[in-house]
């Protein structure tokens, strides 16, 4: 395989109709950071849940997604992730993202340059490798390298901010000069070096600009400035008195489905 061209590529995004018709964009809200912490600290404590389901739930959403928008076969040849994790809760919920996509049929393989230390996050890892998905000790230093062997990226970086230490500058400069050779990026609720507020960094940082992204509990107030083709909710687990508290306003969800389209690039 060689960089498949946006354009171009053999890899069309799936046709998805939804029964009920396109979810209106404007009647979902947009949440910044502080609502984001306060659901989760309400998730976590008054309502009950655990860490180990939010990641279950979430992984299992941002691998349908991927699976919705991207066939896991194209020519007889089965298409390769490279899945980019970071070390917190979505970090985690990259790894079970990427048991999942194995599953669907893909080739994944991860990169967790700083793994989490917590005994959940080495269950996680620990269940990859027995799902044989190999592991990145690092990137190749031309870009050109991890475009010829992936047809797809998954940014589950989860770093937002706008000081990045020389490694995840690094890292980001990588992936966006992927994403400009015309590999499709997948970005997870906040695209890599995006705040959730304020969106794409500034002062010299390079910007990435994903062609998916999947949003979880609710799309953040950076999802406004995203332009790429593809736009998804996933994270179907808030109570209707959650998002009743937060007018959030949210998309339903059809039958068993994990995700909902919410822009009308995905039909």
């Amino acid at each position: 395989f060689t960089g498949l061209n946006r354009t171009t590529s053999n890899i069309e995004p799936r046709t998805y109709t939804r029964s009920n018709g396109i979810e209106e964009t404007d009647d979902i809200k947009y949440i910044d950071d502080v609502e984001n912490e306060a659901i989760k600290d309400e998730l976590f404590g008054e309502f009950g849940f655990t860490f180990d389901q939010i990641t279950e739930m979430q992984g299992l959403s941002i691998a349908s997604a991927i699976y919705k928008t991207y066939p896991a076969i194209v020519n007889n040849k089965t298409t390769k992730v490279l899945i980019c994790c970071g070390s917190e809760l979505l970090g985690k919920s990259g790894l079970v993202a990427a048991r999942h996509l194995k599953l669907f049929g893909f080739r994944a393989t991860i990169y967790n340059p700083t793994p989490g230390k917590t005994p959940h996050y080495h269950r996680l890892i620990r269940q990859c490798q027995e799902f044989e998905i190999s592991f990145l000790s690092y990137l190749p230093n031309e870009s050109r390298l991890i475009a010829e062997s992936y047809e797809l990226i998954v940014d589950v970086m989860e770093d937002y901010s706008q000081s990045l230490s020389s490694q995840t500058h690094d890292i980001l400069t990588k992936l966006v000069e992927v994403c400009n050779a015309g590999i499709p990026v997948i970005s997870v609720d906040v695209p890599f070096g995006w705040t959730p507020n304020d969106g794409p960094p500034r002062n010299g940082i390079p910007v990435l600009l994903p062609e998916c992204l999947i949003s979880l509990i609710a799309p953040k107030k950076c999802a406004k400035l995203f332009t790429g083709r593809h736009h998804w909710l996933g994270g179907r687990f808030i109570l209707p008195s959650l998002s009743r508290k937060y007018k959030l306003n949210s998309p339903k969800y059809d039958g068993s489905e994990q995700i909902v389209a919410i822009d009308t690039h995905c039909y």
